[in-house]
């Protein structure tokens, strides 16, 4: 059980090093910036990036402790809100460390909150993704459940995100 939230945590780890390093060659002073007319195209293209590198990546720390059979979907299910907790906690830790506005802490709590229900959701989804390959499945079935929690993050980084939490998604 720990070692899923490590897991979970090490996934958060490594999405913000590699949001770092984009972050880092997207906008360096050579690299020109989108015009007016492709920015929006652009800001919807990293919010699908982002929630795409996240997923995939609480998706690989969840199918690296699957060396074991997983007999129960229930079983499947919590270990993926392991690693979706596990990855919220990381997340939640940097939007804390991060914060300059400590005079008004209702935007950080309401934030960190929903992010944190965000990824533990989505981690029972991916959980339910890694479920049906070991139990051969059809792998549309995986791809369905692994493009439902994709599209959920999508969707609060695109519209709920910026209402809840204004300088963090």
């Amino acid at each position: 059980m720990i070692y899923a939230i490590i897991r979970g945590w090490l996934a958060g780890m490594a999405v913000l090093l590699i949001e770092i390093l984009l972050g880092a060659i997207l906008f360096t002073p050579g690299f020109p910036s989108p015009p007016l007319s492709t920015a929006f195209a652009f800001s919807i293209s990293s919010i699908i990036c982002i929630a795409l590198l996240e997923e995939g990546l609480k998706f690989l720390a969840l199918r690296g402790i699957s060396s074991e059979t997983v007999p129960f979907f229930r079983n499947a299910i919590f270990k993926g809100f392991l690693i979706g907790f596990g990855f919220a906690l990381f997340e939640v830790c940097i939007k804390i460390l991060f914060s300059s506005d400590t005079s008004n802490g209702n935007p950080l709590i309401l934030g960190a909150f929903s992010s944190s229900l965000l990824h533990i959701a989505t981690g029972g989804m991916l959980g339910a993704a890694w479920f049906s390959p070991v139990k051969r499945k059809p792998l549309y079935i995986f791809f369905s459940w692994f493009f439902l929690a994709f599209v959920t993050h999508v969707f609060y980084n695109a519209f709920l995100a910026p209402i809840l939490f204004n300088r963090f998604s």
